[in-house]
């Protein structure tokens, strides 16, 4: 089986790691400007709470740096590991679709509305939608991941592109699973995000800065806003969870979370999410764009979006 990851920043590196594990050809879409780089190979490091695996050398793969260049390659899954702006980039998904007419398309982006973008370009019937279950970060010139404990990547799609994509990623030891609607799945953790990394970026990135004063309670009226209005554009009942979303429980996972993350969460977070400021706004965007259509709340979305907004400037 032949796999193209388009991307190779920390969810690429680690799909294409894992799909080369399992058997498959693995070849990477870059722009040109990373192309050298990624010749170059990659050092992954799989954290465990107890402690590190040995770095693991990957460099067995092809790079192309366009639509055209990988068309022909006879690519049979293609993993499109950017963000939700970089999915939404002129011209990409066409050219992409053109290129590789008869490719499954796995979209790994969890992102309110990418689902509907990906459709204008690519049909139903050949698309995998994926959520990850992984954290993956770059540290000390590698590429750091860990997966949490009893957690899957889970895929929803039409068979049996469906039960090829998960095939060819958990055979590569990275755990996966079939789930009849990825996207709604992604609703719960995508609004949650949004909320709470918002506030944070708010409050200068640190978790401190979230737990003191008026962020934390906006972190959560926002996530669960969030969570309101993904589960009425997606036409699916409130989620049970939103009640649990309390600024009581957020401080406690914040506090246990170093007990429990083998990394620095809070480092992690303002490099990681601190490079997806484009893609932060944009679900902020989107969020209150179909809040406003489907005439629910969105107070504190607002709030957020205005202080995100007022830090740009």
């Amino acid at each position: 089986m032949r796999a193209l990851v388009v991307g190779a920043g920390a969810v690429g590196r680690v799909f294409g790691y894992h799909l080369h594990r399992g058997g498959a050809e693995v070849g990477f879409l870059v722009k040109e400007k990373h192309a050298g780089e990624c010749r170059g190979g990659f050092t992954l490091r799989r954290l465990r709470r107890r402690g590190a695996l040995e770095p693991t050398r990957f460099d067995a793969f092809e790079v192309v740096t366009s639509p055209g260049a990988a068309a022909g390659g006879r690519w049979e899954q293609v993993y499109l590991a950017v963000s939700s702006t970089g999915l939404r980039a002129e011209g990409f998904l066409g050219s992409l679709a053109e290129a590789l007419p008869e490719a499954t398309i796995v979209s790994l982006q969890p992102g309110l509305g990418d689902a509907a973008v990906l459709a204008r370009f690519v049909s139903p019937d050949r698309t995998v939608t994926g959520l990850t279950a992984f954290v993956s970060f770059p540290a000390a010139g590698e590429m750091a991941y860990w997966l949490p404990p009893l957690t899957a990547s889970a895929f929803s799609g039409p068979d049996p592109r469906l039960r090829a994509v998960v095939a060819s990623v958990a055979g590569g030891g990275l755990p996966a699973r079939a789930t009849p609607d990825a996207t709604r799945l992604a609703v719960t953790p995508s609004a949650l995000l949004t909320g709470h990394i918002g506030a944070l970026e708010a409050a200068g990135w640190t978790f401190a800065g979230v737990r003191h004063g008026r962020w934390l309670e906006l972190a959560c009226r926002a996530s669960r806003e969030a969570m309101a209005i993904g589960a009425a554009e997606l036409g699916a009942r409130p989620f049970a969870l939103r009640a649990l979303v309390r600024p009581v429980l957020s401080r406690l996972a914040l506090r246990l979370a170093p007990f429990v993350v083998p990394f620095d969460l809070e480092a992690y977070a303002r490099t990681h999410f601190g490079k997806l400021r484009d893609q932060t706004r944009l679900a902020f965007r989107t969020y209150l764009e179909a809040g406003r259509r489907l005439g629910l709340p969105a107070g504190a979305l607002e709030a957020l979006e205005s202080a995100l907004a007022g830090a740009d400037r």
